[in-house]
């Protein structure tokens, strides 16, 4: 029977109940694959849309509305899935991002998401929207590794001394500094990622002239991260791992990574994630190694 045939209603969340049924019904359908933090998919579930027959919650989607707009996040329950409820949320959820002035939706990966795109462990999630259309483009990767043995490798500080790069916290003016000029070495919404950080929280490189040549930001142990409930207590990360453009090329990125790994490793950390990457190569150097993949996907309209 189809979602039309079955009368359903879709719409936000109207009641502590309805998103409280909307939370767990995301969780279950989540597990065990992927076990989030209620914080993170509390705040996954800011802008979304449920599946209701006769107040029973069958279904949801997340959305986001900023630079980006996707659909973060889509669960059916169980009893109630190939019968079009998570066709009609997904068709429901483009049309809104559309009225309100997007052409282009990505599969997850922009606002308070869980994930930077379409997770290929995730059973039938691929599949759900391949048979709906939607426009796949090169896949992305999250990475591990673990800090208790972590060392960084001579010839990573060797090229550091070389290009007389030193590095450490930044100070907030430095802060701001990677924030106001993000935009012309990197991608859209870094900017903003910096902007919001703590100065301890972003890493940067120094040439001993004082000029400041490349940055990342990390995520402390024991700060609550959305990855602790699969990775574990003393959880880290690492993030928006830019070199300026003119600086390219000399192993100021590699050894930017390697001194945030070892503050992380001191400050008590057990393991580090980097989510949202391709440069398996790059990150490779380290040690850092696959955790999950994801598909990367977009409806444009037509």
């Amino acid at each position: 029977m189809s979602a039309a045939k079955l009368s359903l209603e879709i719409r936000p969340p109207s009641t502590p109940d309805e998103l409280h049924a909307a939370l767990t019904l995301a969780r279950i359908a989540l597990e065990p694959q992927w076990r989030f933090d209620e914080p993170a998919l509390t705040r996954c579930m800011d802008d979304a849309l449920i599946g209701v027959i006769d107040r029973d919650v069958l279904g949801i989607a997340a959305l986001h509305d900023g630079h980006k707009a996707a659909v973060n996040l889509v669960a059916v329950r169980s009893d109630a899935r190939r019968r079009g409820v998570g066709t009609a949320l997904v068709e429901a959820a483009c049309r809104e991002l559309r009225k309100r002035g997007h052409h282009t939706i990505v599969a997850a990966g922009a606002g308070p998401y869980l994930w930077p795109g379409i997770p290929r462990d995730l059973p039938g999630a691929v599949d759900f929207f391949n048979a709906r259309g939607w426009q796949f483009d090169v896949g992305v990767y999250d990475l591990t590794r673990s800090l208790l043995d972590y060392t960084t490798p001579a010839d990573v500080v060797q090229r550091a001394r070389e290009a007389e790069i030193d590095f450490g916290p930044a100070d907030e003016r430095e802060r701001d500094h990677i924030a106001s000029v993000a935009l012309d070495h990197w991608y859209p919404g870094w900017d903003q990622h910096f902007a919001r950080s703590a100065p301890d929280d972003v890493i940067v490189g120094r040439h001993r002239n004082g000029e400041v040549v490349a940055g990342l930001i990390v995520g402390q142990p024991n700060r609550g991260s959305s990855w602790e409930p699969m990775l574990g207590p003393g959880i880290t990360t690492i993030g928006c791992v830019g070199t300026m453009s003119t600086c390219r090329g000399k192993g100021i990125g590699t050894a930017l990574v390697a001194h945030a790994s070892e503050l992380l490793r001191q400050s008590g950390g057990t393991t580090c994630h980097i989510g949202w990457t391709v440069l398996l190569d790059f990150y490779g150097r380290l040690g850092y190694q696959p955790w999950r993949s994801y598909a990367m996907a977009a409806m444009n309209e037509a």
